[in-house]
């Protein structure tokens, strides 16, 4: 499977990515923006300055708190509601502690 195929089924569901790898249609900014694929669109000249600008931002992150939060969604998103959300309480609470005890 295509990283294209991948992102878009992790994205927007079944149903549009078969959509999408039927009629074999590019999918430009403007739709993959819609379609949930990417977060952002900016202008090809400010692409690099966007993207260390994040990078910067992600560098200033608790490294340990990125990696939790990060692992927290991935596996909240194959459990129910309520799985997901007790999980993710228990992770915010680890976190805290972490925190608390002066964890960087």
């Amino acid at each position: 499977m295509s990283p294209r195929f991948w992102i878009s089924l992790c994205s927007t569901g079944l149903a549009l990515t078969l959509l999408d790898a039927t009629l074999c249609e590019n999918v430009n900014a403007e739709r993959a923006l819609a379609l949930g694929m990417i977060n952002r669109v900016v202008p090809r000249d400010d692409l690099l300055s966007e993207a260390r600008r994040m990078s910067e931002q992600l560098a200033g992150f608790n490294h340990d708190a990125l990696w939790m939060t990060k692992r927290t969604i991935q596996r909240a998103a194959s459990m129910s509601p309520t799985e997901a959300l007790e999980m993710a309480g228990d992770a915010s609470l680890v976190m805290r502690l972490h925190a608390q005890r002066g964890g960087s």
